[in-house]
């Protein structure tokens, strides 16, 4: 009984948003965000030698970014402590066939990690990796003048607030 009622709702519901008027076909509306990550972008915000200033007493940790072409950037991290390089990562912001991804490969590894690029708009560059363990989100903004970079997955958040040297 259950069954029959649900599939005269459906019947009715159906029925009614079909007005008896040809409609030309539409095409598919890509998400705002869908939109701007197949765009050219314009990443030259993040351009430059950053360092950051929340880091852990006794240690500096550095980001430094250029432009290689009109689809690629490329980045290099560091922290030391004391004279020593306690981690390096090196990192590439690339358009490959219309989709923008974040490469990240520290010393320590020999694989790089893909993050694609999730939202790209004015100042704001956003990249998802969920099959990777942490971070599975790397978030950048620029606020002013200052960088604001944020790793995370669903349990951890780590902030690295930057300013320009």
């Amino acid at each position: 009984m259950k069954k029959g009622i649900v599939l005269a709702i459906m019947a009715v519901v159906f029925a009614s948003c079909k007005d008896g008027k040809e409609h030309p076909q539409q095409e598919p509306v890509a998400s705002p965000a869908q939109t701007e990550v197949t765009q050219t972008a314009n990443l030259d915000w993040l351009l430059g030698n950053w360092k950051r200033t929340n880091d852990e007493a006794g240690r500096s940790t550095f980001e430094t970014w250029k432009k290689t072409s009109a689809t690629q950037y490329d980045g290099i991290g560091y922290t030391l402590a004391q004279g020593d390089t306690l981690s390096k990562e090196y990192m590439k912001v690339e358009q490959v066939n219309g989709q923008w991804s974040l490469f990240v490969r520290t010393s320590d590894e020999a694989d790089t990690v893909e993050f694609k690029v999730a939202e790209l708009k004015e100042n704001t560059l956003l990249c998802v990796n969920e099959a990777h363990d942490f971070p599975t989100h790397i978030a950048y903004q620029l606020d002013g003048d200052k960088l604001k970079a944020k790793v995370s997955n669903k349990d951890m958040v780590i902030d690295f607030d930057f300013v320009k040297e």
